[in-house]
Parts: C-alpha cells; sequence; structure tokens
C-alpha cells in the first residue's frame, strides 16, 4: 500500500492499493507533475565534456555552488542611501519563539545533528527557558555559533527545463540544524517587521515582503502599460535574472546595507557571524562529498536569507527610482525594467540605461546580471503600430565590460507566473492555464474511475 506524504486530516482509500491521507483532494493531482529526480546519471563538465564518474560530477556541482574566495568590494558606495537612526534591540521573549516553532513541518528534513522540529517540539515545555536564554545571548553578543554553520547542501533539479545535463540546472538547498533555523526564524520575523514599519523595502521589491506577491507584481505592470499606452507612448519592459543571487551575497556589504538601514550593532553582528565561514558538505545520488568552506552568500535553505536578499538590493530599487520615464521591479533575484516615452529610440535609451545602473550597481556588490536569461517585449498599442513599428532588437552590454551582446523582442514572454503578450491579449496566458487545469482533471478522472476511484462526494 501506498501513502502519500501529506497532513493527516481526513482519509480516503481507492484504488485498493493507494491511500491519501488528506481531504484536500487538489494537493493529489500533484501525482501527474511527475516525481523529482532521485539521482544525477550524467553532467556536462565545464570541458563540456559529459561525465558519468561520480567525482567529476561532485566537483563540477562544487564548483558551481561553492564560491572559494570571498571577492574584494567597497563596502560603502559612493550612491548609498542617506542612512537611518539606529533602533534599539528588543529582548526575544518566549511568546515570539513558540509560534515559528509549532507552525514548523515535522517531517521537515533535519540538519546533520538529526534532531527534528518534533523532538524540538517535545522538549520546548522543559527546556522554552534556556532555549529563549540562548537566542537572547546570541542577538546580543552578536554571534552565530559555529557548530551551527554547518549544513548538508542537497541537490535538487529546477523544475521545468529540458534537460538536466548543465550544473546550473540544480539548485543547492541547505538543511541546517533545527534549533538553528528556529533562531533564524526569529531574526527573519524581526526583519520582515522592521522592513515594513520603517519603509526599509521600496514598494517595487514585491518579493519577501508581507502583504505583497506575483500578484501585485503582474498587476503593476498591467497598469503601468494600460496606462501609457492610453497617453499613446510607446512602452518596453526587459527582463533580466540575477546569476548565483544567494550564492554571490557579499558578508561585508551585508551588514553595511544593514547598518544603513538602522538596525542595531548586535543584529548586524549577528548577521556577520551568520554569514562568516560555512562548512558545507555536498549531497547527491545518497552520497556525501568532501566538506568545503562558504566564505560567502546566504543559504538557500534558511528562513532568514530571502529577506536580508531583498534587504541586500533595496538601495539599487532606491536607486533607480529617481530615473525619469522608467522604473525598475524585483522579485527576490528576478528584475524587470519598464520604460516608456513618445519614440521607440528613446525607449530603448532608456532601457539600455537603465540596465547599465543595474550592471555596475551589481558588479559593485559582487552580483551579476545573466544574458541567457534576459528578456525583452514591446507593448504595442493597435492604433500606432503601422506608424510607429517597434525596434527589431536592442543592445546590452556583456557582463565585466565584454562586448554588446543582442536581445530580440518576444510577442510573449513569461514574468514571474504569467504570460504577458505584446499587445495585451491573455490568450497565451488563458491556454496555458487551461491546459495546467485540464491535466490536472484528466489526473482526478483517473483517480476518480467510477469502478476503483474515490466516491463523487470525495
Amino acid at each position: 500500500m501506498l501513502h502519500l506524504p501529506f497532513e493527516p486530516k481526513s482519509r480516503l482509500t481507492f484504488s485498493g492499493n493507494v491511500t491519501v491521507t488528506n481531504g484536500k483532494i487538489w494537493e493529489v493531482t500533484k501525482w501527474h507533475l511527475g516525481r523529482w529526480m532521485s539521482s544525477i546519471p550524467a553532467l556536462r563538465l565545464a570541458n563540456g565534456v559529459l561525465s558519468f564518474d561520480q567525482n567529476e560530477i561532485s566537483d563540477t556541482l562544487s564548483a558551481q555552488f561553492f564560491v572559494k574566495e570571498l571577492d574584494e568590494i567597497k563596502v560603502t558606495q559612493y550612491d548609498d542611501p542617506i542612512p537611518h537612526p539606529t533602533r534599539p534591540l528588543c529582548t526575544i521573549v518566549r511568546k515570539e519563539i513558540a509560534p515559528l516553532l509549532f507552525e514548523a513541518a515535522n517531517d521537515s528534513a533535519p540538519g546533520e545533528s538529526g534532531i527534528s522540529w518534533k523532538i524540538i517540539k517535545m522538549a520546548w515545555v522543559h527546556a522554552d527557558e534556556i532555549i529563549t536564554h540562548i537566542f537572547n545571548a546570541c542577538l546580543h553578543l552578536g554571534h552565530h555559533p559555529s557548530f551551527w554553520c554547518k549544513a548538508v547542501v542537497v541537490v535538487i533539479p529546477k523544475p521545468w527545463k529540458d534537460d538536466y545535463l548543465a550544473a546550473k540546472l540544480y539548485r543547492p538547498i541547505s538543511l541546517i540544524k533545527c534549533l538553528s533555523k528556529l533562531l533564524e526564524k526569529v531574526v527573519a520575523k524581526r526583519l520582515l517587521f522592521n522592513a515594513d514599519k520603517h519603509s526599509l523595502l521600496p514598494t517595487t521589491q514585491f518579493g519577501t515582503r508581507a502583504f505583497s506577491c506575483t500578484i501585485d507584481a503582474g498587476l503593476t505592470l498591467l497598469h503601468d502599460v494600460q496606462t501609457h499606452l492610453k497617453k499613446g507612448d510607446c512602452c518596453a519592459a526587459l527582463l533580466f535574472d540575477i546569476k548565483g543571487f544567494f550564492d554571490h551575497v557579499h558578508r561585508k556589504r551585508m551588514t553595511h546595507t544593514l547598518q544603513n538601514l538602522g538596525f542595531p550593532k548586535s543584529i548586524t553582528g549577528w548577521v556577520d557571524s551568520f554569514l562568516t565561514d560555512w562548512r558545507v558538505t555536498l549531497s547527491f545520488n545518497n552520497a556525501f562529498g568532501d566538506e568545503h568552506t562558504q566564505p560567502i552568500g546566504t543559504p538557500q535553505g534558511s528562513p532568514v536569507s530571502p529577506i536580508l536578499s531583498a534587504l541586500y538590493t533595496s538601495p539599487l530599487l532606491k536607486l533607480i527610482s529617481e530615473a525619469q520615464s522608467s522604473t525598475l521591479g524585483m522579485y527576490v533575484d528576478d528584475g524587470i525594467i519598464f520604460a516608456y516615452a513618445k519614440e521607440w529610440p528613446e525607449v530603448n535609451t532608456q532601457l539600455r540605461t537603465r540596465y547599465i545602473e543595474c550592471q555596475d550597481w551589481l558588479y559593485r556588490s559582487n552580483l551579476a546580471c545573466e544574458p541567457d536569461k534576459t528578456e525583452l517585449i514591446y507593448f504595442i498599442h493597435p492604433k500606432l503600430s503601422k506608424y510607429l513599428p517597434p525596434p527589431t532588437a536592442l543592445s546590452l552590454p556583456g557582463p565585466s565590460g565584454s562586448s554588446d551582446y543582442t536581445v530580440h523582442p518576444s510577442a510573449t514572454v513569461r514574468y514571474l507566473s504569467f504570460f504577458i503578450n505584446h499587445k495585451l491579449d491573455w490568450g497565451p496566458h488563458v491556454t496555458t492555464m487551461c491546459n495546467h487545469g485540464h491535466a490536472s482533471l484528466k489526473a482526478l478522472q483517473m483517480l476518480g474511475n467510477s469502478q476503483r476511484g474515490i466516491s463523487m462526494a470525495s
């Protein structure tokens, strides 16, 4: 009998050999999406050779995920925003920790210690004061214990890729000790609270912020396009992706940014300690590789990494917000530059200028754009398309001052979870979503077979 790993809220049995322990039937349709790859059979090495050797695959993945040296950058930049006044540190209380602990899933993978969330919950009744005291000591001293800075990094394939022969198509997820993650949850909640209360994150950062999501990002773009098309303007959007965002967040630059945003020295000291010299062990194909040091970046899988990364790029959003005839929006590491003007050449100029500014800021902050993921779309007014045809391409500078590369516009681009058409025709988006829905219904039909399936009521 197959038992699905869902939270047991209700129990349905069908087909004679399958038990579903969840009343949310739409969760069951995830079956038809396939299973995660349980192994990496082969990988293309840096020299282009396809290898099946586990040691070579491990070396290639390690080179992709783990940065060996901490690059020297200027911690203080000339275009940093005006510093905020420093805010005091409030003491952590038991009420602050308990909800974060008990909302954690018991089946979540523990770190190297093997102490799961369930064990910590059982110990909380007797050790709540001790845990609270330890957490307060960590923040007041600005110190994250070194034995917590150790993680097992599992390799997860990125979804919806044609093949998985390149190392960049995999994502490293750090399995961190649960007690460390609990402290990280407390810090993350405090950072989010301060970011909302003191407006530390611009409204154009749609990821990680409270009461903000992909729908807000899509509606904002739609509003901007419709507004300027009604005015008779030409407008376009340039989508770009930050390469290895979490893996290249610079520790010293991170702590300086937090100080500039008014966080107390105890918090910035804890962040500096938290990001210092992680020891990570790569795990794939049911085997463990050699231990590596990770002197840079935020661990993917840590509760505090998303908000730290959003705060890291907040100066860039504030810098571009002062520009004319263009805007910059971010969803964690996905950026979109929107520009408008009366003529198409001016639109292209605005896009290129803003892109150069973003690329320059990212370079000075130890980050970079990924040219392969850059997309361009020109929004066309039906009445003006004959008189003002859009350009056929946009030239952008390559990374690190290399030669320019050309981006050609697309009729439809995928922005987060939306498929946006250059005429604001939602047909492609509706068709794609309907195909997803049709596949889900087919999966339910298979599960709801009249002879051996679940009942109609279920």
